[in-house]
């Protein structure tokens, strides 16, 4: 008898719990506020679309082929929309009196030590603290003061070729060349990779891709037995250790060498200095510590990543990759002085190649989600506490703004429209753009004048299309486990 009346009650408890999930699915499909939007059938009563290509790490991807196939706004999730239109950009990141934020159970992740960074700051305040804190470093005038350091980094990265080294690996040394630089700047020293120091910091770095995005998209994936997971885990563990050492050492010397620091040392020193204008205050040492290794795993990936992809996509096209060695070489005669930024920066095909990479390649193509405050975006009504994100690989290869969107053609920035410029946004836009914009900008013109004014560089055969596809660890960075390269030294005939 009382097994009958359990049996009873048990039964009426999964009834209930039946009917209460049926009803839910049923009012997220039919009677939600985005019930009326297109999209994945599974995006109508759960957040699947948009968490299992994060699992995948092609999340940008198939973002990009749910807009190609529902149009320029889709619901990605019970609470999610995902747009393409030129509007959204602005109406998503742009300055605005009711803007819409970050979310912090998604972006909260985004940290090493679990400080708050520019990254993940969710204040609007807090953040806006930290920019001024920072911007002074991250200046154009202040990088340039560096400009021969990056310089020292970027020969010591090419001499590789020398000794008839003729076929050589670059995947590992461009992100090692990334890291001695970044480091230089993040910590007032360099990790010295690319002479054989400290070989596992490379992994370390890519460590953070493999761990803090994924779990912040997917925090359930921490509690699953994924070895890479649990390896990079150990690598964050090890970059937050190797930070703290610095910074610790760095300030502890900082009273003693004020006022005498090499300018190597400028960017941390600045930013340890700096005291913002509005609230009187400075990075606190955990700040310190917390920023300068987001701006080296930041910096290190998303920089490299756009230099190996300009280097494949100048490497399948012999007229582009020609006409941008004959620039190199009229504007940099002398191999033995090496391009300065000055003159690099006012080459046109350079500037074209490298505009037309960030485009179709551009590690910071994906979406950046926020949360709608209640407000219009691309001329649709988005209420309070909706996700929202642009996904910028999409609007960088709309036809209509981009002819011929998936082939690498510099040409097109010859005559660049300001709707060109409005679709493509490498940098992100708005108050929460990529700060490191002018770093980036600099290393990678400094390296691409360098590289081919002295040789021509040609991708193996072996590295094929496939091998090149985009992995969206957070950041979008070559799938290849390996980059071999053909080159020719000036002295010779360009290749055929």
């Amino acid at each position: 008898m009382v097994f009958e009346s359990l049996s009873g009650v048990v039964l009426a408890l999964l009834l209930a719990t039946a009917l209460y999930s049926f009803g839910s699915i049923l009012r997220r499909m039919f009677l939600h506020p985005l019930s009326g939007y297109p999209g994945p059938w599974l995006g109508k009563f759960t957040d699947i679309p948009g968490m299992a290509p994060v699992i995948q790490r092609r999340r940008t991807q198939s973002n990009h082929e749910l807009l190609r196939r529902y149009g320029s706004c889709v619901r990605l999730g019970t609470n999610h929309l995902l747009f393409c239109a030129r509007e959204s950009i602005v109406d998503i990141y742009g300055q605005s009196s009711s803007p819409c934020l970050k979310d912090g159970a998604l972006y909260g992740g985004l940290s090493v030590s679990g400080a708050v960074n520019l990254l993940n700051a969710v204040d609007r305040e807090q953040h806006a603290r930290l920019r001024r804190l920072a911007s002074h470093s991250f200046s154009m005038q202040s990088l340039l003061k560096s400009e021969a350091l990056i310089q020292e980094k970027v020969d010591e990265y090419v001499s590789v070729f020398k000794d008839g080294n003729s076929r050589v690996n670059i995947l590992e040394r461009t992100y090692m060349l990334m890291l001695d630089i970044v480091s230089q700047f993040s910590f007032g020293e360099s990790l010295d990779c690319l002479n054989g120091r400290n070989a596992q910091a490379p992994a370390d770095v890519k460590a953070f891709f493999t761990v803090i995005p994924p779990l912040s998209f997917a925090p359930f994936l921490r509690y699953l037995p994924i070895k890479s997971i649990q390896e990079g885990r150990k690598g964050v563990f090890r970059l937050d250790s190797f930070s703290r050492d610095c910074v610790a050492s760095y300030l502890s010397r900082q009273e003693k060498h004020r006022g005498d620091v090499a300018k190597s040392k400028l960017f941390l020193e600045r930013m340890a200095n700096a005291v913002d204008a509005e609230t009187g205050t400075s990075m606190t040492q955990v700040e310190l510590v917390e920023n300068a290794t987001i701006f080296l795993v930041a910096g290190v990936g998303t920089t490299a990543a756009t230099i190996l992809y300009l280097i494949w996509e100048c490497g399948q096209q012999h007229d582009v990759r020609r006409k941008l060695i004959e620039e190199m070489r009229r504007e940099f005669p002398d191999p033995s002085i090496a391009p300065t930024y000055e003159k690099a920066s006012k080459l046109k095909f350079l500037s074209y190649v490298v505009d037309e990479t960030l485009r179709l390649r551009g590690p910071l193509n994906g979406g950046a989600p926020r949360i709608s405050p209640g407000k219009t975006i691309a001329g649709r009504w988005v209420p309070k506490g909706v996700k929202v994100e642009t996904n910028i690989y999409t609007t960088a290869r709309d036809p209509e703004v981009f002819p011929s969107p998936d082939q690498f053609e510099p040409s097109r920035w010859e005559t660049a429209t300001p709707e060109m410029r409005q679709m493509s946004r490498p940098f992100s836009y708005g108050p929460r753009n990529c700060i490191g914009r002018h770093l980036a900008e600099v290393i990678i013109l400094l390296t691409i004048s360098r590289l081919y004014q002295l040789y021509d560089v040609i991708p193996d055969a072996s590295l094929t299309p496939d091998k090149m596809q985009q992995l969206d660890l957070g950041v979008l960075e070559p799938g290849c486990d390996e980059f071999f390269v053909e080159v020719v030294p000036q002295s010779n005939l360009l290749s055929c």
